[in-house]
């Protein structure tokens, strides 16, 4: 299975706590982002009792961590047979002429159906998609040239029937994908 850390740090912390989960192995690859949390960290391929060493004893005794939570990526094809998404591979901050990158985390309301997510994961500017365990029912990855860009394809997820609502974060910086052990790389 796959799973995303979202990560409190303490002030000023956040580049340390971002590259420490990745050099220690506890995530595959980590992004800094505006919002909420202030690291956002991806974990690949992993058991139950190795997502466990991960999070309780890897991220969690990182110097700077405040505060983690923890989501796994829910199949699809569990709930919606036959259905298939690529799942957010956490891409990195691209160079400044290329498209920013943004995580939009999704809630739903009963009116969600395979047309909406499919309506989702290919809309223009979606890079990737999961379904997720926790607060929020998905992350959506997208892309944009510039924030005006970006707003405007929160804006098109934000009004797809069966959206109920959104909290956007920029990523502003990330590591480069690290294969940890157990891992694959994407």
């Amino acid at each position: 299975m796959d799973a995303y850390m979202f990560i409190q740090t303490e002030p000023g912390l956040a580049a340390h706590v971002m590259g420490t989960l990745v050099e220690s192995g506890s995530a595959s690859r980590a992004a800094i982002v505006t919002g909420e949390f202030d690291v956002f960290a991806r974990i690949d391929d992993v058991s139950w009792d190795q997502l466990e060493g991960r999070v309780l004893h890897g991220a969690q005794r990182i110097p700077g961590i405040v505060r983690t939570t923890t989501a796994v990526v829910m199949p699809m094809d569990t709930f919606m047979p036959g259905f298939h998404v690529p799942t957010l591979p956490l891409r990195g901050v691209p160079a400044r002429s290329e498209p920013r990158i943004a995580l939009v985390f999704a809630n739903y309301n009963s009116d969600l159906s395979p047309d909406t997510v499919r309506s989702i994961a290919g809309a223009k500017g979606v890079l990737a998609y999961a379904h997720v365990s926790g607060e929020y029912d998905a992350i959506i990855q997208v892309s944009g040239r510039d924030i005006k860009q970006i707003s405007g394809r929160v804006g098109d997820i934000r009004m797809t029937a069966g959206v109920e609502s959104t909290n956007t974060m920029l990523v502003v910086a990330s590591t480069p994908h690290v294969k940890t052990k157990g891992s694959r790389k994407r």
